[in-house]
């Protein structure tokens, strides 16, 4: 399949025509599922991958293409998690004018937030927030059953009377 760079402001493809291949898109879902930056990123540090506009039309044009990004982008969350634990241990420093090195714990934390926050929407069921469900007590759930089997009576009642 061939494809121009769209650029979506002018409306217009530009650039030379990229064609999919199976091993091109083995390719992009390997760096995808391998590095914390976005496609957009990926695809500028690497000559040999086309504009992310044209990756992003493979998604959906190319079935094949679609879900082989789909499990790279869920794979892509245990790099996240991998950065997060390399910030953690290794967290970048400097030095401060009276010459002592340091590192400064409101960027460790914004880097571990962000991080966090997009593992948990790469793989929500893994890395995503837990919601509590609130149970209702047992007097409510035997109100609201008593209710239900009225109600029921109440429909048998008028649905023999209609026949």
């Amino acid at each position: 399949m061939q494809t121009s760079r769209y650029n979506p402001v002018t409306g217009q493809t530009t650039g030379k025509p990229s064609t999919y291949t199976s091993e091109l898109g083995d390719k992009i879902a390997l760096a995808v599922s391998s590095s914390h930056v976005g496609l957009d990123a990926i695809c500028r540090a690497n000559p040999d991958f086309p504009h992310h506009l044209t990756v992003r039309e493979w998604m959906i044009k190319i079935p094949e293409f679609g879900i082989k990004y789909a499990k790279a982008k869920e794979a892509q969350a245990e790099t996240l998690v991998d950065a997060i634990l390399k910030v953690i241990d290794h967290p970048e420093t400097y030095i401060d004018d009276s010459g002592r090195e340091r590192s400064d714990a409101a960027m460790i934390r914004i880097k571990v937030d962000a991080f966090k926050w997009q593992a948990g929407k790469l793989r929500p069921r893994k890395y995503g927030e837990r919601v509590a469900i609130e149970s209702q007590s047992s007097l409510e759930n035997e109100a609201l059953k008593a209710e239900i089997a009225s109600l029921r009576a109440q429909l048998a009642l008028k649905s023999e009377a209609e026949y």
